[in-house]
């Protein structure tokens, strides 16, 4: 959590200064540090990053349920237990996928909080040009919306489906995943 702090004060100083340099080279006035924070392009910023880690943990964490590594020190632990008392219970059941149902969910709450933000930056960018704001629906139809969520799930199904090849053939120290 420290390195997260860390970080997202990172992201929000740089980000804050990329803001100013832009505003100063179209010859408007530059942001404060707490107007910057409160302004759509920062929580867009925000937003639109965690969707896509979000995406990324949910699609990991069904593959790391489904795929199995023959002679993997894990896979011959899941073999050995019964699954069937997780299934008695709907409940249970849900349980049962909880973490997946969980990394789904804050990805659905971040694409959401993605759309909304972008709309305000969007709309904020409008408004400075003399035009009409847009509407979410409109957002969130438009290339831009799409162009940013796109580009951040293809660089995670990336880095996932590297980790997965990856990991059939090279072996980390001390990982309770390596053969012997």
């Amino acid at each position: 959590m420290s390195l997260f702090a860390l970080s997202f004060l990172g992201n929000a100083l740089a980000g804050w200064l990329n803001h100013n340099v832009e505003e100063m080279e179209q010859g408007r006035a530059e942001s404060t540090f707490t107007q910057y924070l409160m302004s759509g392009e920062f929580a867009e910023s925000v937003f639109e990053n965690w969707e896509s880690e979000f995406l990324q943990m949910g699609v990991f964490v069904i593959f790391a349920a489904v795929l199995r590594q023959r002679g993997s020190a894990v896979t011959r632990e899941a073999e050995g237990r019964s699954p069937q008392p997780a299934h008695r219970s709907l409940s249970l059941k849900l349980y049962s996928h909880s973490l997946t149902f969980a990394l789904f969910a804050l990805f659905l709450l971040s694409f959401v909080g993605h759309a909304l933000s972008g709309k305000v930056a969007r709309n904020e960018e409008l408004r400075r040009l003399g035009f009409q704001p847009e509407s979410f629906f409109g957002y969130l139809g438009t290339s831009r919306f799409w162009f940013e969520s796109f580009q951040n799930w293809q660089s995670e199904f990336f880095s996932v489906a590297m980790l997965v090849i990856l990991s059939v053939f090279l072996k980390e120290s001390r990982s309770p995943e390596s053969n012997p």
